[in-house]
């Protein structure tokens, strides 16, 4: 079976697909797939099969999804107790946090106008986490999209299992008592929590807010400008913890236990347990959890001395079978679609393709791949697409794989360690943000920087899927003797 669980993880796809989106087109596309597989792969009668299975039983998981994603509160209630899930989001004077409502195990988004500036002083200097409070206030329904192809807010929440808006004009912690257990979600949850705190108390404003987006997956502290120039330049994925990321953390710890002597079994049987730490630590988004669990599934294949052979491709689709299986609704994020594709195409195309081309000319493969992968989801969510996406990848990959991470991880543990920073590492890494940033802008408002030919619909979303697999096979089998 291996490099084959790649076949049935599209299969899941296009079953999650058909039973949460429109049936008919997946469908297709699920008979259209059958004949590539049965004529280009000489796919047995048993994986065959097994492919089917697949997709019957990801339809009902996705159908059954769909079928429980509903409120159901009473659209009357005007008092909630609820327990906070995440941090509060301050913007101005307006706070907002995800709640559960306890007492009908039910997702809500709080939100409540600030007073003063004392008051959001007071609110962000507050832990949320491990407090059951007793909350009044009315439920709104999140508003839709008013205008075609609008940002439709309410399936936006509905996707994450949220139905309900409570508005409350009294601070959403006046009335709390600590939940009756704590456990350690929680825990790992308030340290994330502290930990972004503490980059923004100890660092200057540029080193604080890339390392809360690089190191706890939190990109609230990022000046909006700069967010927007990473955004329409392709190159905001830099900005989300990621495959990328998470492999660079992963290398550091193994070869520093190495160093200090510790056995290559022992690091792996620790880096097993700090792996979902880590996820709960950087926000757990989908693009943190599909590289957690590849590198998990790589780690315990290791572990069982390699009795079960795991190819890459293998290790990424039995994640994206988890993930899917777990919650299906994962379909409709962002991250989550652009993780998933990015992935699966650099790891197809390394093999076929990367051997063919020098150093330079693998890196603009990889960047080619990635941006042909992600461009049917950037134009569906965003309605453009960056066209100097791939040479802007070209310059910052490398910036932040050996500038960036490694630096700023340095600098948060020398901190840590020795309560301050040399200020001359500080300096340093203050101009090369602050430069990097200019330049990035310089590139965003270059008047040929972005393609904007709005949303495509459902049916040309999949011709534009279809073409690019075709792209890539024609790219393949221009190096085929």
């Amino acid at each position: 079976m291996a490099g084959k669980y790649f076949y049935f993880a599209v299969a899941a796809l296009l079953a999650v697909s058909a039973s949460l989106i429109k049936i008919a087109p997946f469908l297709l596309l699920l008979i259209f797939y059958l004949y590539l597989l049965i004529t280009y792969k000489s796919l047995t009668l048993q994986q065959f099969l097994v492919l089917m299975l697949t997709f019957v039983c990801f339809f009902a998981i996705g159908y059954q999804a769909g079928k429980n994603n509903h409120s159901v509160l009473p659209n009357d209630s005007t008092t909630f107790t609820l327990e906070y899930s995440q941090e509060p989001k301050i913007d101005g004077d307006l706070l907002q946090i995800q709640a559960k409502e306890i007492a009908y195990n039910e997702n809500l988004l709080v939100r409540y106008n600030i007073k003063s500036q004392q008051e959001q002083a007071a609110l962000k200097a507050q832990s949320f986490y491990g407090m059951a409070c007793r909350v009044s206030g009315k439920m709104k329904l999140p508003r839709i999209a008013k205008n075609p192809n609008g940002f439709d807010y309410r399936r936006y929440l509905a996707t994450k299992e949220i139905y309900w808006i409570i508005e409350t004009d009294r601070n959403p912690l006046e009335n709390c008592v600590a939940a009756a257990k704590s456990n350690p979600v929680i825990t790992f949850k308030l340290l994330r929590l502290n930990g972004i705190r503490y980059l923004e108390n100890n660092f200057p404003p540029e080193i604080a807010s890339l390392s809360a987006a690089l190191i706890f997956g939190d990109r609230s502290l990022l000046d909006p400008d700069v967010l927007g120039d990473y955004q329409e330049t392709g190159i905001v994925h830099l900005l989300a913890i990621s495959g990328l990321h998470v492999s660079l953390l992963i290398a550091m710890i193994f070869y520093l236990g190495i160093r200090m002597g510790l056995t290559r079994q022992f690091m792996g049987n620790f880096l097993l347990i700090l792996l979902p730490v880590y996820v709960i630590l950087t926000g757990a988004s989908p693009s943190v959890i599909r590289a957690a669990l590849m590198i998990f599934l790589v780690l315990l294949t290791e572990k069982w001395n390699g009795r079960l052979r795991l190819l890459p491709i293998d290790a990424i689709s039995i994640a994206c079978l988890l993930c899917l299986a777990i919650n299906p609704l994962y379909l409709f994020d962002v991250g989550f679609q652009l993780s998933f594709s990015v992935s699966w195409a650099i790891i197809l195309s390394v093999g076929h393709l990367l051997k063919h081309y020098e150093k330079l000319g693998a890196m603009l493969a990889v960047s080619v791949a990635s941006q042909l992968a992600a461009f049917p989801f950037l134009l569906y969510h965003f309605f453009e697409l960056s066209l100097i996406g791939i040479f802007a990848n070209l310059l910052y990959i490398p910036l932040f794989s050996f500038v960036y991470l490694p630096g700023l991880y340095i600098l948060f543990f020398l901190q840590l360690l020795f309560d301050k920073t040399p200020f001359i590492l500080s300096a340093i890494f203050v101009k090369i943000i602050n430069m990097f940033d200019k330049l990035i802008a310089v590139i965003a408002n270059l008047d040929f920087a972005a393609f904007t030919p709005g949303r495509p619909n459902l049916w040309l979303l999949i011709i534009y899927l279809i073409l690019i697999c075709a792209i890539f096979l024609v790219w393949e089998t221009m190096f085929v003797s």
